[in-house]
């Protein structure tokens, strides 16, 4: 089967989450007249920071798109990469039973050290970090659960989502039953071609079978597993 890639083109990024703090910005206003929750705890932190009169700042929120800026919503504490991976990869018939995983609670499912896929209710103070993302079945009836992680630089937090697609990786390596894949998605300019290259050598290459690879390359390898299932 060959698939049509030409109005299925991989995430814009930048562009989606531009878009999103626009959104965020001109909800902001909204926020203001209703006086949310959320904006009313941010400016009472910035009474306390910097001693100014809670409907002064207000007023200038309503008057003032850069002031207003200040207090918009940060499209990453929105899921905003989580939904958009979501978005594209359910758009492939190829990917069957798509679904988000959840990410905490019992339901949660996680790689354990063995390789086995458990979910949270079966771990007893030792359990993993971080949840798989997503799940779906390949039309030949292979399971496949995938991470996924968009991280735009370096740092402390960044730096701990690479180790945690590595773990993911390490930890499917001591798999012995051959009936699921493995996929972590890395998205963003901090997975450059040497850090793909330090998770794709950790990639199981006889099954089960284990990815390291882009977003956009996960249809064309989901249709390579049903072609040679």
């Amino acid at each position: 089967m060959n698939l049509d890639y030409s109005s299925l083109q991989p995430p814009d990024w930048d562009a989606k989450e531009k878009m999103m703090w626009q959104e965020n910005l001109a909800a902001v206003r909204e926020e203001a007249i209703d006086r949310s929750d959320r904006l009313m705890t941010r400016i009472e932190l910035f009474v306390w920071r910097f001693d100014r009169d809670r409907e002064e700042i207000l007023s200038k929120i309503l008057e003032d798109d850069l002031f207003a800026a200040w207090f918009a919503k940060e499209p990453r504490r929105q899921s905003f990469h989580e939904r958009t991976a979501t978005a594209y990869l359910s758009q492939f018939p190829e990917l069957q039973d798509f679904s988000r995983l959840a990410q905490t609670g019992n339901n949660a499912l996680y790689i354990d050290g063995h390789g086995e896929i458990r979910p949270g209710s079966e771990f007893h103070g030792d359990k993993p970090s971080k949840a798989l993302d997503f799940s779906w079945i390949t039309e030949s009836g292979c399971r496949c659960y995938a991470s996924h992680k968009y991280t735009r630089e370096g740092g402390g937090t960044q730096d701990n989502q690479f180790r945690d697609q590595r773990t993911f990786l390490r930890n499917f390596q001591a798999r012995s039953t051959n009936d699921t894949v493995l996929f972590v998605i890395c998205d963003g300019p901090y997975y450059d071609d040497t850090r793909m290259s330090t998770l794709q050598a950790h990639c199981r290459t006889v099954s089960p079978l284990s990815y390291a690879v882009h977003i956009e390359e996960v249809p064309e390898l989901v249709v390579q597993l049903d072609n040679h299932s």
